[in-house]
């Protein structure tokens, strides 16, 4: 009888490997392929190590594949706090979700300064050089409103 933990860990393994055999997830993984069918068909207790060797083969996040396979609850895995998570954005990752931020409030109408909560809920207000989105961010390359934007910003 298979565990829930294990079903749901089969099925968010099948859909970011694009649903790759258990044979080839295997040898990307480098564990034999009865090991994984036996731990994921519950023949066998489901090992940490291997979920995380799977994870680490794929390029996914550990974390996620822990808390698929019933290791770790989502509360346990937490979001990493914005600082922690601004640390290791890139630049341009960072511009790229400025600029989203940026297009959504013009779609919405509204400045992005109300759209922005501080840690504690507060309104973070934003000073004059970002209080239109019409203006422009020659530094980013874009322009709020045209399309050749993104295409700077895919070019870094």
């Amino acid at each position: 009888m298979r565990h829930d933990g294990r079903v749901t860990y089969l099925n968010w393994l099948s859909a970011r490997t694009d649903g790759a055999s258990l044979r080839d997830i295997a040898a990307r993984a480098g564990v034999t392929q009865s090991t994984l069918s036996r731990q994921i068909s519950g023949a066998s207790t489901l090992d940490a190590g291997l979920v995380i060797k799977v994870a680490r083969a794929y390029g996914l996040n550990v974390l996620e594949a822990l808390v698929a396979s019933g290791f770790v609850t989502e509360e346990e895995a937490g979001a990493p706090g914005v600082a922690s998570a601004l640390e290791r954005a890139t630049d341009t990752e960072l511009a790229r979700e400025i600029l989203r931020r940026a297009e959504e409030s013009e779609r919405m109408r509204e400045p992005v300064s109300t759209l922005a909560d501080g840690p504690e809920g507060e309104v973070i207000e934003a000073d004059e050089r970002f209080s239109s989105t019409s203006r422009a961010l020659p530094e980013l390359g874009y322009v709020a409103g045209t399309d050749d934007s993104e295409e700077e910003l895919d070019r870094e």
